[in-house]
């Protein structure tokens, strides 16, 4: 399950995602790419610190195909991360990606906000 805002005030799409398996973050890439707000240019934030990651290291790398193939983003995200398979999942993703778009993976709010350039406290928090 997951739930994502657009705020195109701050050019910013937040994730939070709790079962997070292959397919549930699969949708959320369609859903979020179908809604009238969404832009490529948009910074994001996905936030891992309840989330259930069932997934595995090959599906990592799948999703990481899916948005280099589609150029899905093209702007600056950081992941927050809590735990080892988290932040290891996390890794393996932005070692795909990261010739599309710079992506960062942190422990805390306060590191990924830094990362971003806002504050994320009010949103995440």
């Amino acid at each position: 399950m997951y739930h994502y805002k657009i705020f195109p005030e701050l050019r910013l799409i937040m994730v939070n995602l709790k079962e997070a398996t292959f397919e549930e973050v699969m949708d959320f890439f369609h859903t979020a790419s179908l809604d009238k707000e969404f832009s490529r240019d948009y910074q994001g934030v996905v936030d891992l610190r309840n989330a259930n990651m069932n997934m595995r290291a090959s599906e990592a790398r799948r999703l990481a195909r899916y948005i280099i193939d589609h150029q899905w983003s093209t702007a600056r995200w950081a992941l927050i991360a809590s735990t080892p398979k988290d932040t290891a999942l996390s890794s393996i993703y932005q070692q795909e990606v990261e010739a599309q778009h710079p992506l960062g993976y942190f422990s805390t709010v306060a590191a990924a906000s830094a990362y971003l350039g806002l504050d994320l406290s009010a949103l995440l928090d």
